[in-house]
């Protein structure tokens, strides 16, 4: 899914993610009641990846918005919790356009309920 100013924002699986920075990060987040969030950017571009893994659920299918407001990316998840689960996390990834300020933090709503912001203990 694109926003009109050029934010774009994709679901994935694990497996997908090529760049091992990420992935190391991916595989260091533990299962948890909040969500995960890292930013990677060098001077041409600017990647958020929002990881959530709750305890014992599972998700299918997830429909994806996204808007901007100021320095936050809010992300707006809904899911179909089923006992036919495809994953049991839920991993996005949002890409900034070229121009502009890029934000510096997210919000991350599934199914209209706010989920809070899990601090990692990943460094690079």
């Amino acid at each position: 899914m694109e926003t009109a100013n050029g934010y774009r924002a994709i679901t994935y699986e694990k497996y997908e993610i090529e760049l091992e920075i990420i992935y190391n990060w991916i595989i260091s987040c533990e299962p948890a009641e909040g969500y995960y969030q890292f930013i990677y950017s060098d001077p041409d571009s600017w990647d958020m990846f929002i990881l959530y893994s709750p305890y014992n659920m599972g998700f299918s299918k997830n429909k994806i918005k996204l808007s901007v407001d100021g320095s936050v990316v809010k992300i707006y998840a809904t899911s179909s919790e089923s006992t036919d689960a495809e994953t049991d996390y839920i991993l996005i990834r949002i890409q900034a356009p070229l121009r502009g300020v890029w934000p510096t933090s997210s919000e991350l709503y599934l199914d209209g309920i706010q989920i809070d912001k899990q601090d990692s203990q990943f460094t690079v």
